[in-house]
This record gives C-alpha cells, structure tokens and sequence, in this order.
C-alpha cells in the first residue's frame, strides 16, 4: 500500500535521513567529482551549509592530527565523539535546509538516501573507519556503563574467589547455547545497525547492552551453586 500510494517500499520514511547525519559528517570536497552528477549539486551545498556551522561555532571543526593538518580518518579513529556531538546539529542545520519547497517528506528522504550511499561508495575508508569507531564506542560503553552488568560481573568474580575448590562441573550445553544465541542475536542485530548507519548514541548503546547482563548472572548463579537445581 505504502509502495503504490507514497512509491516507497519502507516502513517509514527515515532511513534517508537517520544515515545523513554520518555522510554530511564524512563527505569532503574532493570526492565530490566521484558521485554521480545528479547529486553533487546537494553534495557541494551540504558542505558549504556544515563549513557555516563550524564557522559559526555551532558545529565543532575537525581538529588538527600529529602533523598539523585536519584529518577526518584521525578524528573519527581518536577523537569520534567529536562527531557525535555535533551529530544533531549537523543533521538540523545543514541536511534539513536542503529540502526543496514542493519536495514531499519521502522524495526528500530517498534523494538522501542516494547521497548517503553514493557518499559511502565516494570514501569507503572514511565510511569503514566511522563504522569501527562506532564499533568501539557501543562495545566500550555498553560494557563499562552498563550497571546491572558491572555488579553482576563482580558479584561472580567475587564469588569465583571466595568459592572453595571442587570438581568442575560442566555447563549445560543446552543452556549455555540458548542464552548466548538469544542474547548475542539481539545485541548484535541491535548494534551492527546503529553502527552502519548512525551515530551510536547512549539511547542504542542502552537498547543494545539490555540483555547481556545475563551472562554474569548466570555465572553468579552457578558459582552460588544455583546449577544444582532441576534443569540447571
């Protein structure tokens, strides 16, 4: 219904939009010429309303690596929050000005998704290097800030230190297979996502790190010698 009333197959007009805020982060002058010519118009204009932004102090710039120069693959590897902070801003103050007058909601996001993808196409080492930065910033975060997981990874290795010796008893296949698979399989298609086509916020790093807490208390809960119960 949605593909022959709005000619968009998508859920929801978004995808063009969500993923802009990292191209318009990621997009530099001299891949313009690489795209395909119907959007460097939008690409040159995109850079000239983000170049604004940081002149106006509104979007911070890109700082300067080891050698002097601004270089965005050291800024995304060391420096990624940097972006991420300016993320919004960009996404308001240089990505939604591009819409044209008469442009619907959904024309204007499928025009966005195409340069995002031409974007990533243009500078696939940039576009790898904010996926691995993102990467480290959800795995980090999810692991350090995520409470429940911190006091269920102590309380086992308390309780592995404190447990007297015995013979080891071997963990149930069955269990150990569901809960790594359920968990692992919601976390993963959780993260991947928002590090592909965003920029991984604290609100997809909670969503994402809200299952893993399970491995730590099942640990604890065997350590306590909770694997003598039936079925455990």
């Amino acid at each position: 219904m949605r593909l022959a009333t709005l000619g968009s197959f998508n859920i929801v007009a978004f995808g063009g939009y969500g993923m802009s805020g990292m191209a318009a982060s990621v997009i530099s002058p001299t891949a313009v010429p690489r795209l395909p010519p119907a959007l460097r118009g939008t690409a040159r204009e995109l850079i000239a309303r983000r170049r604004a932004l940081v002149q106006a102090g509104i979007v911070l710039p890109v700082p300067r690596n080891s050698s002097g120069q601004r270089s965005l693959f050291s800024e995304t590897l060391g420096y990624f929050d940097i972006l991420g902070r300016s993320y919004d801003e960009v996404t308001a103050g240089a990505v939604i000005p591009l819409r044209g007058p008469r442009e619907s909601w959904v024309a204007f996001d499928a025009r966005l998704q195409r340069l995002d993808f031409a974007v990533v196409r243009a500078q696939p080492i940039e576009y790898l290097a904010w996926v691995a930065a993102a990467a480290a910033r959800m795995t980090g975060r999810m692991l350090v800030l995520n409470l429940p997981f911190a006091l269920a990874t102590l309380v086992a290795f308390v309780l592995a230190l404190l447990r007297p010796a015995r013979p080891a008893h071997p963990l149930p296949a069955r269990d150990v297979r569901l809960l790594c698979g359920l968990t692992g399989a919601y976390s993963l298609g959780s993260g991947v996502l928002a590090c592909l086509v965003t920029f991984p916020a604290q609100r997809y790093i909670d969503g994402t790190g809200l299952l893993i807490s399970a491995w730590p208390i099942y640990a604890a809960l065997r350590l306590a010698g909770r694997d003598a119960m039936p079925g455990g």
